[in-house]
């Protein structure tokens, strides 16, 4: 879904919570994550066009990582497609252990 100098890629995912079954957008505590960006498809020349990610804004932190980048896209005039992609699932995982430990 990706157009090399005009359009990136942005699935909205099932988000799993701790315990769900995949593909349980029901009772499971599964639902469309429609406010996530943090997988990106993008040609390299794009990602260079705007810079790329952020590293040293997030080196050692979590959490919007991925508007930053996405917003960057957009200033850089590339659009974003986003669509359900289903059966393409994230489990839910707490901070504990990441980056040293300062979670």
């Amino acid at each position: 879904h990706s157009i090399k100098g005009r359009q990136a890629f942005s699935p909205v995912i099932e988000r799993l919570q701790c315990g769900s079954m995949q593909h349980g957008l029901d009772d499971f505590g599964a639902f469309w994550e429609f406010h996530g960006y943090g997988i990106v498809g993008i040609y390299k020349q794009d990602w260079d066009r705007f810079g790329g990610m952020n590293y040293e804004m997030f080196k050692d932190k979590w959490g919007g990582e991925d508007i930053e980048m996405v917003d960057r896209i957009l200033m850089a005039g590339i659009e974003l497609e986003r669509r359900k992609v289903i059966g393409f699932s994230h489990y839910f995982h707490t901070k504990k252990g990441m980056w040293n430990n300062r979670s």
